[in-house]
This record gives C-alpha cells, structure tokens and sequence, in this order.
C-alpha cells in the first residue's frame, strides 16, 4: 500500500515527456532549500572569526532551447518532441548526480547545482552548453540551448532568484543566444542595476 502511495508521488513530480521532474517538484524544493540555507550550522566559522557561505553554494540556472518554434513549425511536433527529449536526456547525462534537473514549461528548463563559487558554477553550465551544441539530432541536426543562472541567497525569495536567472536568459536570448550568463556578472558590468533587498523581482 505505501509503495503504490509513493510510487504515485513521484509519478506526480515527473514530466510525462521527459520523465524528469516537473514545475510542482520545483516549487515543493524551493522550500526545502531555502530553509536548509537558512539554517546556522549551514555556514562555518573562518580563521578571523567570520561567518564564511558553506564549501557548496547553490546556483539556480533557468535553460531554454533556441528557436524551438521554428523546429515545430519547420518539423513538426512530433519531431519538436523528440528533439526535447533528447536534449533533456542529453542534460541529465552531463549534469552531475547532485544536480537537479526540472521541466519548467514548454522547452525550458530550471536547474539547481552547487558549486564552491562562481567560477564552477559557470564551468557546470557551459558544460551543458557544450553538450548540446556539439550533439547531431535527427531529421534536425543542430540545436542549441541559452542559459541564465543566478547563486540562490536564503535572504532573497525564491521567486526572487528565479527572476534574476530569467532575466540573465532574456539578455543571452537578446545577444544572440547560445551563451551563459550569470546575473551578478551582468550587474557588475552595468547592464543590470543592482537589486536592493526587499523588492520583489516581477518577470
């Protein structure tokens, strides 16, 4: 009786396409993350005495395929759905273990990684980057995929960082896709204005 109750939690979390986990899952995860984040013993102490964020931060990062509509328009949606599958199979397969991987919606993703710092974090979405871009398709050969990821701070809502990873996939789409941004390196440089704690990010 539990095993069948259990087994039709899961079934509730996964995408039925992808077989990865679902928006609901997402949501259900923020929560559980946040409030580890936010715990005291998620830090430790530095030699000066200092609080320091833990070994591993997490980073939420939102993916998108590129020019999706025109591989459903030009091929169809049964193709359209094959090539989401394997793009998502092909994310699975070179995300670590550790990571999450969710189906946002339609052809966009939602990932949650941990890495020491920035520099890692960024080498764990290009990689994935690269996965794709170098992968031959069926029927549709090239595909490409455009990435936003921002690190995820217990003080700021989860809604809060999705937005800044969106907007960091809006600015690489508006670029000329195919690319990684981060968000804080986005406000460092200008082209975001620095966000102040307590508003709320609407996108």
């Amino acid at each position: 009786m539990f095993s069948n109750y259990y087994a039709l939690l899961d079934i509730s979390q996964r995408d039925r396409l992808t077989g990865l986990l679902n928006r609901q899952a997402l949501e259900n995860n923020f929560e559980r993350i946040w409030t580890a984040m936010a715990r005291p013993d998620a830090y430790q102490e530095r030699s000066d005495g200092r609080r320091s964020a833990q070994a591993d931060t997490f980073w939420l990062a939102v993916i998108d395929i590129d020019h999706f509509k025109m591989i459903n328009d030009t091929h169809g949606h049964m193709i359209g759905d094959e090539a989401l599958l394997l793009v998502a199979r092909l994310m699975q397969n070179t995300f670590r273990t550790s990571d999450l991987l969710y189906r946002y919606g339609g052809e966009e993703f939602v990932a949650i990684v941990t890495a020491g710092n920035e520099a890692i974090a960024r080498n764990i979405f290009e990689r994935v980057r690269l996965a794709i871009e170098a992968h031959s398709f069926p029927r549709v050969g090239k595909i490409t995929i455009s990435i936003g990821y921002a690190e995820i701070d217990p003080d700021v809502l989860p809604v809060e960082v999705l937005g800044r990873a969106d907007r960091s996939l809006y600015q690489a789409k508006k670029d000329g896709r195919n690319r990684v941004y981060d968000f804080e390196e986005l406000v460092r440089s200008g082209i975001f204005p620095s966000p102040s704690y307590g508003d709320a990010e609407l996108f």
